[in-house]
């Protein structure tokens, strides 16, 4: 018997995932908004600027935290 795989509904497609450390963020967007999917943010002030600047360019509106 062959094991089928559950298929997904994409739901929020303009939704970026964030996990969140003390030192620093890894934030990815979906693949065909950006050439570099997932990058890394320091938790510094002007890091986070940055960070919030790659989101509003990848058209990123939602934000969920992990």
């Amino acid at each position: 018997m062959s094991k089928s795989k559950p298929v997904f509904e994409l739901t929020h497609p303009n939704a970026a995932g964030i996990d969140i450390g003390a030192s620093s963020h890894f934030v990815a967007v979906p693949p065909d908004r950006d050439g570099t999917q997932v990058r890394e943010f320091p938790s510094f002030t002007v890091d986070l600027e940055r960070l919030a600047g790659w989101l509003a360019d990848s058209t990123c509106k939602r934000r969920w935290r992990r």
